[in-house]
């Protein structure tokens, strides 16, 4: 099941959904039958997702599995940039404003 809907803030067509298989799954809105792209994320359900609001191929994902991950969304596949350990699961996520990077 989606757990978190997250419309791309420059590009208003387009969308990430957090799968509880673990997954991302970009959507564009102009073509729903179609997946634009799909990341395997976590390793146990993808909770939460969020884009950066100035970097635009910036995603962040949050899961069960206690990763914060930031990914680059601009090639046909994705980059895991960074991950942070929790001591917890994670559910909810959101940049900073004015910070690149946390």
């Amino acid at each position: 099941s989606v757990r978190d809907v997250q419309v791309k803030p420059m590009q208003a067509q387009l969308f990430a959904t957090a799968i509880e298989d673990g997954m991302i799954k970009m959507w564009d809105t102009r073509n729903h039958a179609h997946l634009v792209k799909g990341i395997q994320c976590h390793s146990g359900p993808a909770f939460a997702c969020h884009w950066h609001p100035e970097e635009k191929h910036y995603l962040a994902t949050a899961g069960r599995d206690k990763m914060i991950k930031v990914w680059d969304t601009q090639e046909s596949t994705a980059r895991q940039l960074y991950s942070i350990q929790t001591i917890a699961s994670v559910a909810r996520i959101k940049w900073r404003p004015k910070k690149k990077f946390h």
